[in-house]
Protein backbone atom coordinates (compact mmCIF):
# COMPACT_ATOMS: atom_id res chain seq x y z
CA UNK A 1 0.00 0.00 0.00
CA UNK A 2 1.63 3.58 -1.09
CA UNK A 3 1.99 6.20 2.14
CA UNK A 4 -0.22 8.87 1.65
CA UNK A 5 1.82 12.49 1.40
CA UNK A 6 0.37 14.99 3.67
CA UNK A 7 0.61 18.41 2.48
CA UNK A 8 1.60 20.81 5.39
CA UNK A 9 -0.10 24.42 4.95
CA UNK A 10 3.58 25.63 5.29
CA UNK A 11 4.31 23.61 2.14
CA UNK A 12 2.33 25.68 -0.35
CA UNK A 13 3.35 27.16 -3.93
CA UNK A 14 5.79 29.80 -3.45
CA UNK A 15 6.93 32.32 -6.20
CA UNK A 16 9.82 34.56 -6.52
CA UNK A 17 9.18 37.97 -5.85
CA UNK A 18 12.38 38.87 -7.78
CA UNK A 19 12.37 41.32 -10.80
CA UNK A 20 11.16 38.72 -13.85
CA UNK A 21 11.99 35.69 -12.31
CA UNK A 22 9.56 32.95 -12.93
CA UNK A 23 11.01 30.51 -10.24
CA UNK A 24 8.45 28.96 -8.84
CA UNK A 25 7.98 25.34 -6.34
CA UNK A 26 5.46 24.00 -9.36
CA UNK A 27 8.38 23.42 -11.36
CA UNK A 28 10.91 21.70 -9.67
CA UNK A 29 11.29 19.67 -12.35
CA UNK A 30 12.68 22.03 -14.19
CA UNK A 31 16.73 21.95 -14.94
CA UNK A 32 17.26 25.33 -13.99
CA UNK A 33 15.36 24.59 -10.52
CA UNK A 34 17.64 22.07 -9.70
CA UNK A 35 19.25 23.18 -6.24
CA UNK A 36 17.13 26.19 -5.94
CA UNK A 37 15.29 27.15 -2.59
CA UNK A 38 13.18 29.91 -1.45
CA UNK A 39 14.03 32.19 1.02
CA UNK A 40 11.33 34.18 3.50
CA UNK A 41 11.39 38.11 2.14
CA UNK A 42 12.54 39.88 5.53
CA UNK A 43 9.32 41.56 7.27
CA UNK A 44 8.93 45.37 7.22
CA UNK A 45 7.78 45.17 11.01
CA UNK A 46 11.02 43.72 12.25
CA UNK A 47 13.66 44.02 9.71
CA UNK A 48 12.75 47.42 7.96
CA UNK A 49 15.68 48.21 6.67
CA UNK A 50 16.71 44.75 5.28
CA UNK A 51 13.33 44.43 3.50
CA UNK A 52 13.80 47.89 1.88
CA UNK A 53 16.98 46.62 0.14
CA UNK A 54 15.93 43.60 -0.71
CA UNK A 55 12.80 45.49 -2.68
CA UNK A 56 15.42 47.93 -3.83
CA UNK A 57 17.46 44.98 -5.65
CA UNK A 58 14.39 43.34 -6.92
CA UNK A 59 14.40 45.75 -9.43
CA UNK A 60 10.34 46.50 -9.53
CA UNK A 61 8.34 49.68 -9.54
CA UNK A 62 7.85 50.81 -6.33
CA UNK A 63 4.01 51.46 -7.06
CA UNK A 64 4.11 47.24 -7.94
CA UNK A 65 6.63 46.51 -4.79
CA UNK A 66 6.98 47.82 -1.97
CA UNK A 67 6.73 47.24 1.85
CA UNK A 68 2.82 46.99 1.96
CA UNK A 69 3.04 44.11 -0.44
CA UNK A 70 5.30 42.03 1.70
CA UNK A 71 3.39 39.47 3.02
CA UNK A 72 4.35 36.10 5.33
CA UNK A 73 4.11 33.99 2.34
CA UNK A 74 6.58 36.42 0.43
CA UNK A 75 9.57 34.56 -1.05
CA UNK A 76 12.89 35.34 -2.84
CA UNK A 77 14.36 32.14 -4.58
CA UNK A 78 18.38 31.20 -4.03
CA UNK A 79 19.41 31.85 -7.87
CA UNK A 80 19.36 35.84 -6.83
CA UNK A 81 21.99 35.51 -4.04
CA UNK A 82 25.54 35.34 -4.38
CA UNK A 83 26.71 31.77 -5.71
CA UNK A 84 23.23 30.68 -5.31
CA UNK A 85 23.25 29.62 -1.80
CA UNK A 86 21.05 32.08 -0.40
CA UNK A 87 21.99 35.22 2.36
CA UNK A 88 25.39 34.36 3.98
CA UNK A 89 27.32 36.41 6.40
CA UNK A 90 29.31 38.10 3.75
CA UNK A 91 26.51 38.67 1.30
CA UNK A 92 23.26 39.02 3.54
CA UNK A 93 21.19 40.71 0.80
CA UNK A 94 20.00 39.42 -3.38
CA UNK A 95 21.97 40.91 -5.75
CA UNK A 96 21.06 43.89 -8.12
CA UNK A 97 18.20 43.13 -10.56
CA UNK A 98 19.73 43.21 -13.75
CA UNK A 99 19.33 42.48 -17.32
CA UNK A 100 21.93 39.60 -16.84
CA UNK A 101 20.16 36.68 -19.07
CA UNK A 102 18.92 36.20 -22.31
CA UNK A 103 15.04 35.23 -20.80
CA UNK A 104 15.28 38.14 -19.03
CA UNK A 105 16.81 40.65 -21.84
CA UNK A 106 14.17 38.68 -24.17
CA UNK A 107 10.96 39.59 -21.39
CA UNK A 108 12.06 43.26 -21.81
CA UNK A 109 12.52 43.79 -25.56
CA UNK A 110 9.07 42.30 -25.72
CA UNK A 111 7.19 44.50 -23.08
CA UNK A 112 9.11 47.34 -24.59
CA UNK A 113 8.11 46.27 -27.95
CA UNK A 114 4.19 46.00 -27.10
CA UNK A 115 4.99 49.58 -25.47
CA UNK A 116 6.08 50.86 -29.00
CA UNK A 117 3.20 49.53 -30.68
CA UNK A 118 0.65 50.38 -28.25
CA UNK A 119 1.57 54.40 -27.92
CA UNK A 120 1.24 54.75 -31.96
Amino acid sequence: MDAVQVKHKSEGVKHCCYGTCNSDTRYRHRDDMKDVFFIPFPKPITQREKCERWIKACGRLKEDFNVDKIKRYTYMCSKHFVGGKGPTDIHPDPMPALLHNDEQVSVFRSSMFTFFISTL
